[in-house]
């Protein structure tokens, strides 16, 4: 959705607002046992994603996009963890752990969806798919936060 020459630019702003909303997430120490969970759901669903958009950078010829690339699904694999943890902390209910896990799902399907496109194949209504999983993802994440 943005020119290629401002797609790490894009890139870098995505992962300081994802390392701020682990921050937001956690406040204390993470619950070990939902941090497994979730690290488990994000490894099961990120790595194989990220070797398929991998193997595409290095077909299509933009191996130097490995690195940053990398770097940002580690930091959105972070949200996603601390979103998933939030369900085992005391001081959340029910109903804003749903609103952080959906949100943070939501975005990574929407970044999911913009690396599939650049890196791997075209998808089709793809602009369509990016903007409304993304406005839900923040709409459902900031609900989740002013609980």
């Amino acid at each position: 959705m943005v020119p290629k020459n401002l797609f790490i630019a894009g890139l870098a702003s995505f992962l300081l607002a994802h390392l701020a909303y682990v921050a937001a997430f956690n406040p204390t120490a993470p619950p070990l046992g939902g941090t497994l969970v979730g690290l488990v759901v994000v490894l099961a669903m990120g790595v194989p994603l990220f070797l398929r958009m991998a193997r595409g950078m290095r077909v299509s010829g933009q191996r130097d996009m490995l690195v940053p690339v990398a770097c940002y699904f580690a930091a959105i694999g972070a949200m996603v963890v601390s979103a998933i943890a939030t369900a085992g902390r005391p001081d959340w209910d029910a109903a804003h752990a749903a609103l952080a896990i959906a949100g943070a799902g939501l975005f990574m399907t929407s970044d999911s969806l913009i690396g599939w496109r650049r890196f791997v194949a075209p998808i089709r209504h793809g602009d369509l798919g990016v903007i409304v999983t993304y406005h839900l993802a923040q709409a459902a994440l900031v609900l989740a936060l002013l609980g």
